[in-house]
């Protein structure tokens, strides 16, 4: 294995395995990571709450609609997202290769 191959396994997986280049330590990943989680709990949160009030003002039927709606817009996102990535080309995959 030559040690450009040493390199790229460094960088892109960061097993550290051999003596290639060192990740550099990124407040930005940090951001990212740490705003990501506070968004998804933020979101639990507000669908237990939602289905917790439709529980208790309607019962079953109430919470049962809301399930369903939320499988329908989560149906209707998917397949927004698949039209946009295979027929309208919006999305395009980068140089694997390529290091920038």
């Amino acid at each position: 294995m030559e040690r450009g191959n040493r390199k790229f396994l460094n960088r892109g997986f960061g097993f550290g395995l051999t003596s290639g280049i060192q990740p550099s330590f990124s407040y930005l990943a940090v951001f990212q990571i740490v705003s990501a989680v506070i968004m998804d709990a933020l979101f639990a949160f507000v669908r237990v709450s939602v289905a917790v009030i439709l529980h208790e003002g309607g019962g079953r039927h109430k919470l049962l609609w809301c399930g369903g709606v939320t499988q329908a817009g989560s149906f209707a996102g998917a397949l927004i997202a698949f039209l946009l990535v295979s027929f309208f080309g919006v999305f395009h995959s980068g140089d694997v290769c390529s290091s920038s």
